[in-house]
């Protein structure tokens, strides 16, 4: 334990960034650069959360404490925490520096908000905005719609525009069992619990889409009940693609302005990690290698009318995850990557296969 954090053990400080990013020369796997960008990014962070806002969001009542802080704490020495807060700091900051529209208001919400959920759907909304921005889209966060409501995210390339409304599902939920059919019409009583949630809670996002005129809908899968603690987990990418469509399909008929639904994983440990890609008339698969030995799946349904312009945009959002943290580390000035900050790969043939990932 560092005497910064004695101090806030003991109380005689409290936590904040340049607690959780400081003291970092007895963590073996950060070079002395990424010693001096941590400095920099807990100055960063600080910022944009304000002072006090560690404290408050660690606090010990469960209904204000946001679970999993401390996976961004690399002064505590946990694997591949510096990496993780790195990633953090490089999706807000380029989006500060670059002012786009709405990073105003996630920050407004941040900081008054200190509950699992909206934590997790920033952090979710922020990537993807990041990811954007990086590939050289317009960007914008909480993006106004008719109905003067705000959405999510849009992201505009040439004459194309996806507007997503994005879902999270957190730890505690369990949401899903797989390789249930469902009629066009409504939702079959044979419907497992954990189907029914997630049923509900796609079908609320596309009714709150309505306004958009054609939009997507974005799940990530924060608690990997999924992906890690059901039969689904076990089977190939294909399989997977085609019984996700037998669930999610007959939503595109309940709700035609729907125009498509992207299902992740969270990123998770695999230290064989590597990229695939099926292409199936169901959807789209992704599996690809991100930094410090994890992986992420995807997988992207879609309705049968032609719209391959917003089809590309979000299969290469998914396709160049791996690359786009060392590019927006480039563009606040680290021209090395993550890979001149930590050596946290457990091996340099795994991450040649990341930075080989790019397919769009």
């Amino acid at each position: 334990m560092t005497a910064a954090w004695r101090d806030v053990h003991e109380g005689r400080r409290d936590l904040d960034w340049h607690v959780a990013l400081g003291d970092l020369e007895a963590v073996p796997h950060v070079t002395v650069l990424g010693r001096s960008v941590a400095a920099r990014a807990a100055h960063d962070l600080e910022a944009f959360f304000g002072a006090g806002w560690l404290t408050r969001a660690t606090a010990s009542r469960a209904h204000t404490a946001i679970a999993g802080l401390v996976h961004y704490w690399p002064s505590l020495g946990t694997a591949g925490a510096y990496g993780n807060v790195i990633g953090l700091w490089a999706s807000l900051q380029v989006l500060v520096d670059a002012q786009v529209h709405g990073i105003g208001e996630i920050r407004k919400s941040l900081r008054a908000n200190l509950q699992e959920a909206g934590f997790r759907h920033a952090l979710t909304q922020v990537r993807l905005a990041a990811q954007g921005l990086i590939a050289g889209h317009r960007v914008m966060l909480e993006p106004p719609m008719p109905d003067g409501d705000p959405g999510d995210l849009s992201l505009a390339h040439a004459d194309t525009e996806v507007f997503l409304e994005i879902k999270t599902f957190n730890p505690d939920r369990r949401f899903i069992e797989t390789g249930e059919h469902a009629s066009a019409t409504q939702m079959p009583v044979s419907y497992s619990d954990q189907g029914r949630r997630l049923w509900r809670d796609l079908d609320k996002k596309a009714r709150q889409a309505h306004a958009a005129g054609a939009a997507w809908v974005w799940v990530q899968d924060n608690s990997n009940t999924l992906w890690a603690m059901t039969r689904f987990a076990q089977m190939p990418l294909g399989t997977k693609v085609k019984a996700l469509n037998d669930l999610v399909g007959p939503l595109f008929d309940t709700h035609p302005h729907l125009v498509g639904v992207v299902l992740t994983s969270e990123s998770m440990p695999d230290v064989l990690a590597i990229n695939a890609r099926t292409h199936l008339p169901e959807g789209l698969g992704f599996r690809r290698a991100l930094p410090g030995a994890r992986v992420r799946e995807s997988i992207v349904l879609h309705r049968r009318l032609m719209v391959p312009g917003q089809l590309a945009l979000i299969a290469c959002l998914c396709a160049d995850e791996p690359l786009w943290l060392d590019r927006a580390l480039a563009r606040l000035g680290i021209a090395g990557g993550l890979a001149s900050l930590t050596t946290h790969y457990p091996d340099p043939r795994i991450r040649s296969k990341t930075t080989a990932a790019r397919t769009c």
